[in-house]
């Protein structure tokens, strides 16, 4: 009687320590399912797909990191069917560069491209899978 106390205490007192190790084992079969699916990304296909002015090493803003294209593409599953870029779940890609042109602008003029933007990317998210790319002069 006394074994299955102790066992079932024990089983209770590591439980947490088990389930953990069960979510870490899974989401790394998950990753490297992810990393077989990514290494069939056909990159020769997607830069022919790639809008005129965007490249694989344009940088991109995303979850408070700075990465590339490229980078992006891999994480989202990427795939080119007939002259576009489709994320793995089939939803086309549309980048949209969010630096200001070349020329300077006052505080108004800022004021009212950043409205316009974040007006344009509402309209677009409903459509798209939209990434915002960096192309300003630094």
């Amino acid at each position: 009687m006394e074994r299955r106390v102790i066992a079932t205490l024990l089983l209770v007192a590591f439980s947490p320590f088990l389930l953990t190790g069960n979510i870490l084992l899974l989401s790394r079969g998950l990753n490297r399912q992810g990393e077989a699916e990514n290494s069939q990304i056909d990159w020769t296909a997607i830069a022919a797909c790639l809008p005129p002015g965007i490249t694989f090493q344009d940088r991109v803003y995303r979850e408070g990191k700075e990465r590339t294209i490229s980078d992006v593409l891999k994480d989202v599953g990427a795939n080119c069917r007939e002259g576009k870029i489709y994320d793995a779940s089939g939803k086309e890609l549309h980048f949209f560069n969010i630096s200001p042109s070349g020329h300077r602008m006052g505080d108004r003029e800022y004021t009212q491209w950043q409205r316009r933007n974040r007006e344009e990317l509402e309209k677009l998210r409903k459509v798209y899978r939209v990434i915002e790319v960096n192309q300003g002069k630094e």
